[in-house]
């Protein structure tokens, strides 16, 4: 997540997209990363999600669930 984090940053980028597997996507809701659905889920080494989220809601959503976490993500997104 940090090198996420540091990416996003130093690129700019306000949203971040990826293809996650469900499990994965759960994990990271109860982390307080939380990502909307984009399109129907797709095969792609297994079922995998479309999904997308904006860089400040995923920091929100972490800095209220696991501070800890947060502090270091931030720190990489902001460094940048």
């Amino acid at each position: 997540m940090r090198g996420v984090g540091r990416l996003a940053g130093e690129y700019g980028m306000t949203h971040v997209c990826a293809v996650m597997a469900p499990a994965l996507l759960r994990l990271l809701e109860r982390l307080g990363v939380s990502f909307e659905p984009f399109g129907a889920p797709v095969e792609h080494h297994g079922l995998r999600q479309p999904c997308v989220a904006e860089c400040s809601n995923l920091l929100s959503g972490l800095a209220a669930r696991n501070p800890d976490y947060y502090n270091v993500v931030n720190a990489a997104y902001r460094s940048a």
